[in-house]
């Protein structure tokens, strides 16, 4: 019996290895082919010809089919952006390779690095990378060194007023129609959207007996999408100034923040 048991339990890691080999070699197939799929777009591109590429659907997380693009020959700057515009299967069919480094990813790092803190525990920038950004530090961070231009981006979303969203409240009820009337209807435009916002925290953090928005990391779902929503509310009498930032992140984000020990407190649907 127990060596059949031993004979089993060996079988069972044997298939599990496999399992781990089939799927990573799987992801190895399905790179290659999106980078030469990508450099025939590009090849495409160049020499002013009709190319199709993928089209995507982010809901079902596959592609749905292709679409034909076709770029103009007065185009004389045509940019390339994401994941992977750097790796070597790429870059060697761009001309110019640009790197940016900061910015909203910094934000968040640090907000995670000062929700630890709080709760007594200290971890490094590197070790919040590598859990929360682990797409960068595979694919992005090694070919860095490669870009002929790199640029730091020192926006923070907190302290800038850029692209703020004002907001004005009034005690009263107010009718949607006298609210069109004062607004210029060739400026006016309006969009609906079902989404769900997931509030996520560390357990641990004081918050006086009352939690407000700013002690958590506010996460949107919408349209198969997930974002990052900074909200710092500056408040001045009736006026609220709110540097407002939507920053898209891929689920292996927020499984990071998880894995971290975020813990969602509040789900809202619309």
């Amino acid at each position: 019996w127990s060596s059949r048991k031993k004979m089993h339990a060996v079988y069972f890691a044997q298939s599990r290895d496999s399992l781990f080999f089939c799927r990573n070699l799987l992801t190895i197939l399905a790179l290659k082919l999106f980078f030469l799929t990508f450099v025939q777009n590009i090849d495409d591109i160049r020499n002013c010809r009709r190319t199709k590429v993928p089209v995507f659907d982010l809901e079902t997380g596959a592609r749905s089919g292709f679409k034909e693009l076709e770029v103009s020959e007065d185009c004389n700057v045509v940019i390339f952006e994401g994941v992977y515009a750097l790796h070597p299967d790429i870059r060697k069919s761009l001309d110019f390779w640009i790197a940016v480094v900061g910015g909203v990813h910094s934000h968040l790092i640090s907000r995670v690095q000062r929700d630890k803190s709080r709760v007594g525990c200290f971890m490094s920038q590197n070790e919040i990378m590598t859990t929360v950004f682990p797409m960068f530090q595979q694919h992005i961070e090694p070919h860095l060194v490669h870009a002929h231009l790199k640029i730091r981006n020192d926006f923070d979303p907190v302290l800038s007023p850029e692209s703020s969203l004002f907001v004005l409240k009034s005690d009263k009820k107010v009718v949607y129609q006298d609210i069109l009337k004062i607004l210029d209807p060739k400026k006016l435009c309006s969009s609906v959207q079902s989404f769900i916002d997931i509030y996520v925290r560390l357990p641990g953090i004081p918050a006086n007996g009352k939690l407000s928005e700013s002690d958590c990391i506010r996460v949107r779902i919408c349209e198969g999408r997930y974002a990052l929503l900074i909200r710092e509310p500056i408040k001045e009498g009736d006026f609220i100034i709110q540097p407002k930032v939507d920053f898209d992140i891929s689920i292996s984000t927020v499984a990071g923040l998880l894995n971290l020990g975020y813990v969602a407190y509040l789900m809202l649907k619309d």
